[in-house]
């Protein structure tokens, strides 16, 4: 099959497709390599501990919570089992119920453990980490789909602005 794909005429657009990924992939990379630096010399070591442990709980939320959906949505769009514009609408559907789940267990969660696992972060930072959670969730819903009807270039974009967004977000 991928001999197939490599023989037609489109091969160059393959390779122009990858080259681009892998660009985005590196620089996405460099962003979170420089976020790294600037965080632990800004904040020092206890402050980045803070840091790790706000952005910890989105993190986790995001994990547990895309219940493995960016992987459908490739797989089945893909296969043409299931339109884009239907992957899209019920991955929007899901994505806000999803966040409103993960965000009440969020909030139970910080609610439970702020004495004892939350003590030294603002709560700014903590509900900060909440929202996170969410425009994360739906980034990695859209970006499956960008990648299913590959749109390689939508889905480098997104990638991108998702980097550039994190490291501008840190700077506030």
């Amino acid at each position: 099959m991928l001999l197939k794909v490599l023989k037609r005429d489109d091969s160059r657009h393959l390779i122009e497709n990858i080259s681009l990924t892998f660009i985005t992939q590196v620089l996405s990379a460099a962003s979170g390599v420089g976020l790294s630096i600037f965080i632990s010399r800004t904040l020092g070591t206890s402050g980045q501990g803070q840091y790790a442990l706000t952005i910890l709980l989105g993190s986790l939320l995001t994990q547990f919570f895309n219940l493995g959906v960016p992987s459908a949505n490739v797989y089945f769009v893909g296969r043409e089992e299931i339109t884009p514009q239907d992957s899209l609408a019920d991955s929007l559907l899901l994505s806000i119920f999803l966040i409103l789940v993960g965000g009440g267990i969020g909030l139970f969660i910080i609610f439970m453990t702020k004495e004892k696992v939350f003590q030294e972060l603002p709560s700014f930072a903590i509900f900060l980490s909440l929202c996170w959670y969410g425009v994360s969730l739906i980034k990695l819903y859209l970006s499956s789909i960008l990648q299913s009807i590959q749109c390689f270039s939508g889905y480098n974009k997104v990638v991108l602005l998702s980097s550039i967004s994190t490291v501008l977000i840190a700077f506030l």
